[in-house]
């Protein structure tokens, strides 16, 4: 898996380069699935977090998209919508899981952990609806 990572983690730099339609969705996907893998990497005992280090749904690469001005295409959209209160849950319980783990809470900390996964289940849906979304070429954001 972390040979998994690091190649998608060289792909997307890669990726950063191209211009391609909904670009900043399929990212936010892949940085939405690195920190899920970070988590049970923390529950694995291979990394270690810091409640403090993990960023809000706002400082995200997804929450500066989803609040800033490259996201006004999608704003119509009843599944860019829908994606606020999911995202909120997702950095929500990771950040508690973290926390319950550092303070030695492992059942309460994989507590949390399903909580994240219950709500990324609709975050991929949506990101994954969005990146279907027609876009018009004057659409497009330039990044």
């Amino acid at each position: 898996m972390n040979e998994v990572v690091s190649d998608i983690g060289a792909q997307l730099n890669q990726f950063f380069s191209y211009d391609l339609p909904h670009k900043v969705v399929r990212i936010a996907k892949s940085d939405h699935v690195i920190w899920k893998k970070r988590l049970a990497d923390m529950l694995a005992g291979k990394e270690s977090l810091r409640a403090g280090e993990l960023a809000s749904h706002r400082e995200c690469r997804l929450g500066k998209f989803y609040y800033g001005p490259d996201a006004a295409m999608y704003r119509k959209s009843p599944d860019f919508a829908k994606l606020e209160a999911p995202h909120v849950e997702v950095h929500k319980w990771g950040i508690e899981a973290v926390k319950r783990y550092n303070n030695s809470d492992v059942a309460g900390a994989l507590e949390a952990v399903e909580k994240v996964e219950e709500a990324s289940k609709d975050v991929i849906r949506l990101l994954d609806n969005l990146a279907k979304t027609p876009l018009k070429f004057e659409d497009t954001p330039s990044f």
